[in-house]
């Protein structure tokens, strides 16, 4: 994942991990927003989906994305909640202008990496669908 946010800087700066709401992506956008959007291949057996807002789930993102990017905008004040106020202007953002022309602005991901079940939730017991892929791939 590191490689393929190396080799794509200026277009990728928060790659999340597919959790079972994100598998979903592609289904909610279009269902909610009539938007349509596709995976791109990113290097390495990779492909990412464009993330239409930020989620506040596990991801990685350079300290310089965070600066420039979520921080740059004076949305965020220190302590506060990302995703509600980052993540709503950037979803307003892209609803407004299209995604081709306002994505590139945020350069938010999920990554896919071909199995089509979440990588990271709950092992708890919460969520049985990452139980039987962490035994999977043991």
């Amino acid at each position: 994942m590191l490689a393929a946010m190396d080799a794509h800087p200026h277009r990728i700066g928060y790659l999340g991990l597919p959790t079972s709401t994100t598998l979903k992506h592609p289904q909610k956008v279009l269902s909610k927003y009539r938007i349509r959007i596709e995976a791109v291949e990113i290097g390495g057996g990779l492909r990412a989906m464009p993330l239409l807002q930020f989620y506040d789930s596990t991801h990685i993102a350079r300290t310089k994305w965070y600066r420039s990017v979520v921080f740059g905008r004076g949305l965020v004040a220190r302590g506060g909640f990302i995703e509600d106020k980052f993540g709503q202007a950037q979803l307003a953002d892209i609803l407004r202008r299209g995604v081709v022309a306002a994505h590139p602005d945020y350069g938010t991901w999920i990554c896919d990496d071909g199995v089509p079940l979440p990588m990271v939730g709950h092992l708890d017991g919460r969520d049985a669908q990452n139980v039987n892929k962490y035994h999977l791939l043991r």
